[in-house]
């Protein structure tokens, strides 16, 4: 033991007395022995969750050197495929999402060019009012995309799954070369990259799951293509508004004439 970490062990944090030959003490007050236990207790807990990587949960074998084992057959890659497989899918919507953001908000704006100039040409007043509020909608368009992020997230997703995606085949060749330790390696490096980005959202598990059999699988089929009806319905709606407010202008026309 060196002299510094000598001397660190001899003072008493909460009472700033000294540990002096023959005095006792009680261990549960010192700072050092709390943060000691905490990183036993966290250790411990991780070293319980990597050895679940050596389970066959079909066997119930564990997984010594040199013994192979299928990767399918194991809960935890089962797992982390699907986080992976979802986290992928999540990167996707969020593009897709800032994509529709970026077309809608073009749109609006054009259209509201469009009334713009119709209302100084024609001076009309009932142009003006659909002209002001199509402003407003595009500038909430706007800071609600800036707001929302969707695209330095999805970044973030996309960079994190090529993470996992490298953990993971690492992963699945160990389990198929019974290669222990590295399969604990990678399980607790998979681990660490959950916090790297977002969590995914239920919907791409409903994605996920559409392959699934049984009661299950018909469940996540029908919450993911109700997610898309809606989706659709919504982005068909944001598109039509103005189309529909131009018939209505035209059809006022026509009244008037």
């Amino acid at each position: 033991m060196t002299k510094d970490e000598k001397s660190a062990c001899d003072a008493d944090t909460n009472s700033g007395e000294k540990l002096h030959q023959n005095q006792s003490i009680k261990s549960e007050d010192t700072n050092e022995y709390k943060e000691t236990d905490r990183i036993i207790s966290c250790r411990a807990y991780a070293t319980v969750r990597f050895q679940h990587c050596d389970t066959n949960t079909n066997s119930g074998e564990k997984l010594y050197p040199n013994q192979s084992i299928k990767p399918e057959d194991t809960n935890e890659y089962k797992e982390m495929d699907k986080i992976f497989t979802c986290r992928t899918y999540a990167a996707v919507r969020l593009r897709r999402n800032e994509m529709w953001l970026q077309w809608i908000s073009i749109y609006y704006s054009c259209f509201t060019a469009i009334l713009a100039l119709l209302s100084l040409r024609e001076g009309s007043s009932f142009l003006n009012v659909p002209a002001a509020i199509f402003t407003v909608t595009v500038a909430m368009l706007v800071i609600f995309a800036n707001a929302q992020k969707y695209g330095s997230r999805a970044n973030d997703l996309a960079v994190n799954c090529n993470d996992m995606r490298m953990t993971l085949r690492r992963f699945k060749e160990a389990l198929q070369n019974g290669e222990k330790e590295i399969v604990n390696e990678e399980y607790a490096k998979f681990i660490e990259q959950l916090a790297d980005s977002e969590q995914h959202y239920p919907v791409d598990e409903y994605k996920y799951g559409c392959n699934q059999d049984g009661r299950k699988g018909r469940f996540n089929k029908f919450c993911w293509y109700s997610y898309l009806t809606l989706y659709t319905l919504f982005i068909l709606c944001l598109f039509g508004i103005p189309v529909l407010f131009i018939c209505v202008y035209w059809v006022q026309l026509l009244t008037l004439l």
